[in-house]
């Protein structure tokens, strides 16, 4: 199994490890192994994400910090390789939840599949001018880094007026997709003081859809 599994950049390893401790320590047996290894897998998790957050803000971003988060990293990696590789050798763990997982399949010769996303974009909105909503945004695996997660192309995001709650985002209209940030979302139809109900979904370039975010609602101007 190629190391590639494992991501380049701190944001995305920090994504990619959350999720792979969130799915090992909410069913162990799944991916057979045992609940200590899981439980061992989250402290390293934990360490290295303590180290990570102390890098991403300016102010603690020392050369002494940095080595920690680095050193903190290759901990976790090492950590990381022996489970995943019995994992990826296991019949007993299927092709799709070790993809899940975020894992290389054994053997394979040819790309490795990208799986649906299983997290969604948080919104939060930053600037408010007549008829544009201005958000950021955050992964709901992570709620600090501003990258998307591994393998996500774009976001998609829905918008409907209502005078009422929607809580059904299927009953949203398709506004845009947004693959940077900030970005605006235009509201100049629906016109000022009204509110407007929001949901969005990560898409993979392959056309796959992650969950929908809980619907947000705002205020045009």
């Amino acid at each position: 199994m190629a190391a590639s599994y494992l991501p380049t950049k701190d944001a995305q390893f920090d994504t990619w490890f959350l999720n792979w401790t969130t799915l090992l320590t909410a069913n162990p047996s799944l991916y057979g192994v045992s609940a200590g290894d899981a439980a061992a897998q989250t402290a390293l998790y934990n360490t290295w994400h303590t180290a990570y957050l102390v890098c991403t803000n300016p102010a603690t971003k020392t050369k002494t910090a940095v080595a920690a988060k680095n050193a903190a990293r290759a901990s976790g990696a090492a950590g990381i390789r022996p489970i995943a590789q019995a994992i990826a050798v296991n019949d007993g763990v299927s092709n799709a939840n070790k993809l899940a997982l975020g894992l290389n399949l054994h053997g394979s010769t040819g790309p490795t599949p990208i799986p649906p996303p299983s997290s969604y974009p948080i919104l939060a909105m930053v600037g408010a001018t007549p008829g544009l909503l201005t958000f950021k945004y955050t992964d709901s695996l992570d709620g600090v880094s501003r990258s998307k997660p591994a393998g996500v192309l774009q976001g998609a995001i829905f918008m409907k007026e209502s005078a009422t709650p929607i809580v059904d985002p299927t009953l949203l209209d398709f506004q845009d997709v947004f693959t940077k940030q900030p970005f605006a979302l235009d509201t100049s139809v629906v016109g000022p003081a009204k509110t407007v109900y929001v949901c969005t979904y990560w898409q993979t370039r392959t056309g796959l859809k992650g969950p929908w975010a809980p619907i947000q609602s705002f205020t045009t101007v």
